[in-house]
């Protein structure tokens, strides 16, 4: 991809994100503006390029730039959830084999930025470049947050005013971790890479 400005990068290794995993997120996006452009495009399937775009783009963020599982992989977590991973790790009743997936199934990665908000700002500007997309999707990545602190988020809110302001309504404190949730229960055991996986390249050595 084109050479990335200095702000972008910034974000990046606040996030994770090398050089690999940038260019991989923008090329979501770049794929669903060739898909929108190409002659005879319906409107439902420019809606679903845009959301699928989006929907894989947001989940490379949440992996550290990678192809895999937002709830394995994730370091954006609330509050909530750090503290049941914390139980089900104490928790000897359940296996350490099922420890993740039980997490897993408690959880749910939750867009700061609701897609169909996106979806709009992106219809709205007919000479949209991929970099603003991947901005705004870098400026709020996804959570991950427990179902019922989902279900908290009040209706009214899901589609109005700051990320900060629909979680402050539903209670959800937002934390940084060092450790995905798959790697959190391993406890210091080897974690597989996934069959699709690339070395780091630092945005230095790009």
């Amino acid at each position: 991809m084109d050479q990335a400005d200095s702000r972008t990068i910034a974000r990046c290794g606040e996030l994770g994100i090398d050089q690999h995993g940038l260019t991989s997120i923008t090329n979501f996006v770049r794929a669903a503006m060739y898909h929108i452009a190409l002659p005879g495009t319906l409107p439902a399937d420019k809606h679903l390029a845009i959301d699928n775009a989006v929907r894989r783009a947001t989940n490379r963020i949440a992996c550290q730039g990678r192809h895999g599982d937002s709830r394995s992989m994730a370091r954006l977590l609330s509050r909530g959830a750090l503290e049941l991973r914390e139980r089900i790790l104490a928790d000897p009743s359940i296996p350490d084999g099922r420890k993740l997936a039980h997490w897993r199934a408690l959880v749910t990665d939750e867009h700061q930025d609701p897609v169909s908000e996106i979806e709009t700002r992106w219809n709205n500007d007919p000479d949209l470049t991929p970099e603003p997309v991947v901005e705004w999707l870098l400026a709020h990545p996804s959570v991950i947050v427990l179902r019922e602190e989902e279900r908290r988020i009040p209706s009214s809110n899901r589609h109005s005013g700051t990320p900060a302001d629909r979680y402050a309504a539903a209670g959800i404190i937002v934390e940084r971790v060092e450790q995905g949730t798959a790697e959190f229960f391993a406890q210091g055991r080897p974690v597989r890479n996934g069959r699709y996986h690339v070395e780091r390249l630092p945005f230095e050595d790009a």
